[in-house]
């Protein structure tokens, strides 16, 4: 039995990601909070209630799931 939240969708992290480098933005705690504060950040992440916790960020950032999604963009 698994449970806990559902995993946050790869393309949706890079398009975050992403967005952030273009902003200046490479902290990953400075990241989570533009996600908070920054409508169009909000608008990539599709549901304005739910934003990554750096934690998530930087594991994304660091994992080889990033290097896939980002050979595919």
């Amino acid at each position: 039995m698994t449970s806990g939240r559902p995993a946050y969708n790869p393309a949706m992290l890079l398009k975050v990601i992403l967005f952030a480098y273009t902003r200046q933005n490479f902290s990953g705690r400075k990241i989570e909070a533009m996600a908070q504060e920054n409508i169009p950040t909000k608008w990539l992440i599709g549901d304005p209630d739910t934003v990554p916790s750096y934690r998530t960020i930087n594991r994304f950032r660091s994992s080889d799931q990033m290097k896939l999604e980002s050979r595919l963009v």
